[in-house]
């Protein structure tokens, strides 16, 4: 079980890592007009995307 838990927690910092850095992530253009258009322009989509990647990589 801990060999599982190893590799879940390798796959999250290995997609989430690229979102802590502002134009890695190939997925952050959607990311970023995805949740501008969710909250109506209330949260900007860069900090979110950022907030999100921090979120995935962070240890539960």
């Amino acid at each position: 079980m801990p060999l599982l838990r190893g590799c879940a927690g390798f796959v999250f910092v290995w997609f989430g890592a690229p979102e802590l850095v502002p134009g890695l992530s190939p997925t952050e253009t959607h990311a970023v007009r995805s949740t501008e258009a969710l909250t109506f322009g209330l949260l900007s989509g860069t900090t979110t995307h950022i907030s999100a990647g921090a979120f995935e990589v962070a240890p539960v």
